[in-house]
């Protein structure tokens, strides 16, 4: 059914966790939409969690109800293992609907059916949904417009794992699965088979690799709003002793994981023993940190673990690291860093999809030596640290303004509603 507004458009918003107050990349990009642009339209959420994410939403009940009309809250779906033929029937189901992940799903009847429900009770006129893993619900509202937004080219981070114990026959079976699913996951992401009219990108490298003749396409940056304090920071040289280094990212993310070990195996002997005279102090901060991490603990390199509020540890850092080898779409903590008036050294994968020129916004190390060299002489020049942290203010002031973002989102949605709200029986 088609009909004109009168009324401020209704968009329901699906998310893989409870976007605030965003405590990561994926909520910090999603929640940067809502705050700019929730006096123009009427933003409802739906999202996935348990019981912890439930709490959290009572926790910022108010922070919620200053920013969605309403909030609903579905499981994660879970792979059945009560019986071969519960998990066949899962494998049938995700290959009838031709959705991607059957191993990594969330795909799950009843949620569903909450969606249903939220569109026909609030006459939602537009979907968002954020990253390929929740597409699927596109393929149940075919005549409701629909933007999706590109976190990641999703089809590169979740390989299927294989594992050690099945047999042969099991291996070939699941392996032969596995790669139908990454078919279908592929058909979502760069040939847009469940019939988005919008997307939306993170990065530009990512934009291009989809074909879509039928999706327009917008690539829109990061909005990382620039801290007045990250500005005085980047102003002033900070020369007091130990030099903090800054590693943040979750453990439990597996290019943070292989970016760890990579760290470990192959930068960190390269700085083991000149730590101390360079009086220089690792600082790792994340959950879930790895025991071969834990292992080398000292007074020399932190680890902090998860830390809730990050502004106060921010503060007494004087660079970040990124040692990332895999990943897709751009890494958020550099921009974070940047707006906190830290210098960053990365590898050409960890700044990728950025428009920081090396040397002038952060140092770029490809190898190693490379890596342990530019640590040490950030670590050494606070002149240099300054340099870079300025650079990079003036990068994001120019290239990633929240005005910018929320004018090039808000031309997405009127696209999407120009021919009027559709409401799917």
């Amino acid at each position: 059914m088609n009909r004109k507004l009168s009324r401020k458009p209704r968009i329901l918003m699906i998310t893989l966790a409870p976007p605030l107050p965003p405590q990561s990349g994926g909520s910090r990009y999603t929640v940067n939409t809502t705050l700019q642009l929730c006096e123009k339209y009427d933003f409802h959420l739906l999202s996935v969690g348990g019981n912890k994410e439930r709490e959290h939403i009572e926790q910022h009940a108010d922070l919620y109800r200053s920013v969605f009309k309403s909030v609903e809250l579905i499981p994660r779906a879970t792979i059945p293992t009560q019986s071969l033929i519960a998990q066949v029937g899962h494998v049938i189901r995700h290959f009838q609907h031709k959705l991607p992940f059957w191993d990594a799903s969330y795909y799950d009847a009843r949620g569903v059916s909450v969606a249903k429900r939220i569109v026909q009770e609030h006459e939602i006129d537009a979907l968002e949904i954020h990253t390929a893993h929740l597409a699927f619900f596109k393929r149940f509202f075919p005549s409701i417009p629909g933007l999706l937004v590109y976190h990641n080219m999703e089809g590169d981070l979740f390989p299927f794992w294989i594992q050690d114990g099945w047999s042969k026959t099991k291996k070939a079976i699941i392996s032969r699965l596995a790669k139908l699913s990454r078919s279908n996951t592929r058909a979502v992401e760069i040939e847009n088979s469940f019939g988005f009219q919008e997307a939306i990108f993170i990065s530009s490298q990512d934009m291009l690799r989809v074909t879509a003749p039928d999706l327009n396409k917008t690539y829109v940056p990061m909005c990382i709003p620039v801290q007045p304090s990250g500005v005085e920071k980047a102003a002033s040289v900070r020369c007091s002793q130990p030099v903090n280094a800054l590693w943040l990212g979750g453990f439990w993310w597996y290019p943070n994981a292989d970016a760890v070990d990579y760290f470990l195996n192959e930068i960190y002997p390269l700085l083991a023993e000149r730590l101390e005279a360079e009086n220089l102090v690792l600082n790792f901060v994340g959950a879930n940190p790895p025991e071969a991490l834990r292992a080398i603990a000292g007074s020399h390199v932190k680890v902090h673990g998860f830390v809730e509020d990050l502004d106060e540890l921010l503060g007494s850092m004087d660079f970040m690291f990124v040692p990332m080898r895999l990943g897709s779409g751009v890494r958020v903590k550099i921009l974070e860093a940047m707006a906190s008036g830290l210098p960053v050294v990365s590898t050409p994968k960890g700044h990728e999809g950025l428009n920081a020129i090396n040397g002038e916004h952060l140092i770029d190390a490809s190898t190693p030596q490379d890596f342990a060299e530019s640590m040490l002489s950030l670590t050494r020049d606070s002149a240099l640290r300054q340099r870079l942290a300025e650079n990079a203010i003036a990068l994001l002031d120019r290239d990633y303004n929240p005005q910018r973002y929320s004018d090039e989102v808000d031309k997405v949605y009127q696209r999407m509603l120009k021919s009027g709200p559709h409401i799917d029986a």
